[in-house]
């Protein structure tokens, strides 16, 4: 499992601190899961993401269970991110003319087969 930031932790936990209890863990879990890129070297499975984040079985089953069917909303989320990102003093940073953004809330939309 990767150090935990705290700059990092901080944000995670200002998107999640309105949900309610329960899922407000749960969901944090799974957040550092997607956060530390977990998935990757699992293909994409959900279980044995979680569980190399280091958490327990039970907290890897509330995981799973809060992001199926938890009570919280993508576009609540997004907002408390934005509201968090803009409370940070995040430090402008340039690299050979170019302007690294600290965060970014630019959806990425999928493409639709032809004929589906």
């Amino acid at each position: 499992m990767p150090p935990v930031s705290e700059p990092t932790m901080s944000a995670l936990i200002a998107i999640v601190a309105d949900l309610p209890i329960g899922t407000n863990l749960a969901m944090l879990h799974f957040m550092w899961m997607l956060v530390t890129g977990s998935l990757l070297p699992h293909r994409g499975a959900l279980f044995p993401a979680l569980q190399s984040t280091g958490i327990s079985e039970r907290a890897v089953r509330r995981a799973w269970t809060a992001f199926r069917g938890g009570i919280w909303q993508i576009g609540e989320s997004m907002v408390a991110w934005d509201r968090c990102m803009r409370e940070q003093q995040w430090q402008l940073r340039r690299y050979e003319g170019y302007y690294a953004l600290a965060a970014d809330t630019t959806p990425f939309w999928r493409l639709k087969l032809q004929g589906r």
